[in-house]
């Protein structure tokens, strides 16, 4: 993402079972529960399906680093903060 001139790299990986989003530069993010679900779900508002983007493909070789969550953030599992909400 880019705003003010400034660019911040977030990030999200998934194991089936939880969530880890986090920020770069940031000691903090979250986890999250996912559960399976029957029903389909839409994304409403916001995102232009049909804008046209510029990308790039290129084969990579697979590094699991890129999908175990930071040692270096702390991770709040909001799972358990809704739990208490309900």
């Amino acid at each position: 993402m880019m705003a003010s001139g400034k660019t911040t790299k977030s990030h999200m990986i998934s194991d089936g079972k939880t969530s880890w989003i986090w920020t770069d530069g940031e000691t903090t993010g979250f986890k999250m529960m996912v559960e399976e679900t029957s029903e389909e779900s839409s994304i409403e508002g916001g995102t232009d399906w049909d804008q046209k983007v510029d990308y790039k493909c290129s084969p990579w070789v697979t590094d699991g680093s890129y999908f175990t969550p930071p040692s270096s953030v702390n991770f709040t599992d909001f799972s358990e903060l809704l739990k208490g909400a309900q």
